[in-house]
């Protein structure tokens, strides 16, 4: 992604009345209409249930029935079975689901933009399999990764493991995936991906910090396509759009360090929008005076 720092014509400068109530999955049709020429729709997926979701809630129950503490909480966080954990066969469903709602959805997505983490790359290829399969193109970003890095879960994988997943093979739509995985198309990103940020030392750092997503925000709007879905997770959803003009005035500015094994990174401590598994929430970026670059995360 590029880290020229520019001004962006378009903006987000209110939620739709549903998503500013605290609801989620609106209809994105009904943003369609009217909208300004010039205007980006977008949408933000949640992937679905991954195998260290179920983990997690396992864990939760088993500290619970020891009476309290967090040993198995600890040790599913911890641990390396659930590193860059694959949907659930209920995940997958959820996905399916999902997909017969767009299937009649008026408008649909010219681009796909995606997680690099397993999870969310099924989640995308199932989602819009019909969209990729004939001829939309799908980009994976590094920077839509998930945040928490105290949580082994969200380790990557580098790009070979990821071509070689039985898993992503499977998918109808896995020559879209492939030709997203292949060399040309991750030029600008695979070597660092590859030793470091997937699951090397750099991990933590890239996968706690903030810094990624204004490079990113910058590059998705100053995309030519006017409709764009991304597939990403809890944490990247709500840090981008809590990122905007709208938020910025409403919600307080308090960031923590993560301690231990990765300080200096940061992660917000405010949340907004509880996005359930394969959920989304449909926003509409307009031309609009776009804040300085500082307001946008950068030093």
């Amino acid at each position: 992604m590029s880290d020229i720092c520019g001004r962006s014509p378009l903006v987000l400068s209110r939620l739709p009345p549903e998503i500013a109530a605290g609801e989620t999955c609106n209809h994105s049709d009904q943003l369609e209409e009217g909208r300004a020429a010039g205007s980006k729709l977008v949408w933000f997926f949640r992937h679905g249930q991954s195998t260290g979701n179920a983990a997690r809630l396992r864990a939760m129950d088993a500290d619970k029935a020891a009476g309290g503490g967090s040993a198995h909480l600890q040790a599913y966080m911890t641990g390396t079975d659930y590193v860059d954990a694959q949907l659930t066969a209920h995940g997958a469903e959820q996905a399916e689901a999902t997909r017969t709602q767009i299937v009649n959805w008026k408008c649909k997505p010219s681009l796909v933009v995606c997680s690099p983490m397993t999870r969310a790359i099924q989640t995308a290829a199932i989602l819009f399999s019909e969209e990729l399969m004939q001829g939309c193109e799908l980009i994976i970003c590094p920077e839509l990764r998930e945040f928490y890095p105290d949580n082994n879960e969200n380790q990557g994988r580098t790009v070979t493991a990821l071509q070689r997943c039985p898993a992503l093979a499977a998918l109808a739509a896995w020559p879209a995936v492939e030709k997203a995985l292949a060399k040309a198309a991750g030029e600008d990103w695979r070597t660092d991906w590859d030793e470091s940020l997937a699951g090397g030392e750099g991990w933590q750092h890239h996968c706690g910090s903030l810094q990624r997503l204004a490079p990113f925000r910058r590059w998705l709007l100053a995309r030519p396509e006017s409709n764009i879905a991304i597939v990403a997770h809890y944490g990247s959803i709500n840090n981008l759009i809590n990122m905007e003009p709208f938020q910025r005035d409403k919600r307080e500015e308090r960031l923590r360090s993560w301690s231990g094994v990765h300080p200096g990174t940061q992660r917000t401590s405010m949340k907004y929008f509880p996005v359930p598994n394969c959920g989304w929430i449909a926003v509409l970026y307009e031309a609009q005076a776009e804040p300085d670059c500082k307001a946008d995360g950068q030093e």
